[in-house]
């Protein structure tokens, strides 16, 4: 189930990646402010990135938080062998004392194509708890199918250990593709990941990526408080498929933003809209709200503005598609002006609009 989520998610993503048009100046999110890690391959350095935080300290003024975790690691990986869940503990030991001292032995097991993917995702893990900056630059050095097998075993890894690890990825020097699949194993690790998809989905430079954290959010199960926190973005979001992608997210919880604040802005941004394809979506988010709260104002604004073009949309829309979402919207609204285009639409020649149109009269 969770790979299918995953390959929806990539689809999605794909599909907004090749219509979006980049859009520069947004503010960089802290998820890309990791310094730009050395070219893959080459292990040499290179210039920071732009927005990124400045070298982390060195080891020795960083003191271990647990001094014998490392001796433990070190015995641990003397074995020929190792038990799994042996290594697996120490390595999650070392990464919780923060001890950079076992930077060197967590890149290498990294970097070890011998070693299981769980051993490889759980040393990244705890390199980037330790050195951001050495996690980036080594996860960009990673064949983008061995990245992809290493972001399975960390979807399990609570998010309070695995968070350093997203940032570095999403900061490092990686193809577009790997950082969907980060994002879409973002969202796999639970609601205390949330925050960190509104960050990407409201301040990412790319606008692909926003679109693919938005989209993220809209599969998981519990998004928590992401879809409160996404009613700002719309306002100041330029490029038009990321605006629509978050009407759909925002539209499936219609039912808890009526007194979220920013909702105001929200429905000034929508009702703006004039992208035939952006302004379908921020009806049907508006026809949900109305729905779900039935506010008195804004069904006045709704039916002035929103039901003629709705009406006309579904009669001479530029697709079939189109013509029958706005159908669906003006059923999904109610209301005396929806029924009467409704009413209108039930006698179109066009066989699928009217009785689209009919049936929405008949549920009534």
């Amino acid at each position: 189930m969770r790979n299918g989520i995953a390959c929806r998610r990539r689809a999605v993503a794909a599909g907004c990646a090749a219509l979006l048009l980049a859009c520069g100046g947004d503010e960089p999110a802290d998820a890309e402010r990791a310094a730009a890690p050395p070219e893959a391959g080459t292990g040499g350095p290179s210039a920071p990135a732009a927005g990124a935080p400045e070298a982390a300290a060195a080891a020795a003024d960083v003191p271990s938080a647990d001094p014998a975790a490392l001796a433990e690691l070190e015995e641990i990986l003397r074995a020929g062998a190792p038990e799994p869940d042996a290594l697996l503990g120490a390595l999650a030991r070392v990464g919780a004392a923060g001890d950079r001292r076992a930077s060197a032995a967590l890149a290498a097991l990294v970097l070890d194509p011998e070693r299981a993917d769980a051993v490889r995702a759980r040393a990244a893990v705890s390199l980037a708890r330790i050195d951001p900056r050495a996690a980036a630059a080594v996860l960009a050095r990673l064949d983008p199918w061995v990245l992809s097998a290493e972001l399975d075993p960390v979807r399990a890894i609570p998010f309070a250990e695995s968070e350093p690890f997203f940032r570095a990825l999403l900061g490092a020097q990686l193809s577009q593709d790997a950082k969907r699949d980060a994002i879409a194993a973002l969202a796999d690790s639970g609601v205390d990941a949330t925050p960190l998809l509104v960050e990407v989905a409201g301040r990412s430079r790319d606008p692909a990526l926003r679109a693919t954290a938005v989209d993220a959010i809209a599969f998981m199960p519990d998004p928590g408080a992401a879809p409160v926190a996404l009613i700002e973005l719309p306002a100041r979001e330029r490029a038009p498929e990321v605006r629509a992608s978050l009407y759909r997210v925002l539209a499936q919880h219609a039912g808890s933003l009526a007194e979220a604040p920013g909702t105001d802005a929200l429905l000034q941004t929508a009702l703006a809209e004039r992208d035939p394809a952006v302004r379908l979506e921020a009806s049907a988010l508006l026809a949900r709200l109305l729905r779900a709260h039935g506010d008195a104002k804004l069904r006045e604004r709704f039916e002035r503005a929103l039901v003629p073009w709705l009406a006309h949309e579904a009669s001479r829309g530029s697709g079939r598609a189109a013509r029958l979402r706005a159908v669906e919207i003006l059923a999904l609204a109610g209301g005396a002006p929806a029924d009467t285009a409704l009413g209108e639409l039930a006698a179109s020649r066009e066989t699928e609009i009217a009785d689209a149109a009919r049936r929405a009269l008949a549920s009534r």
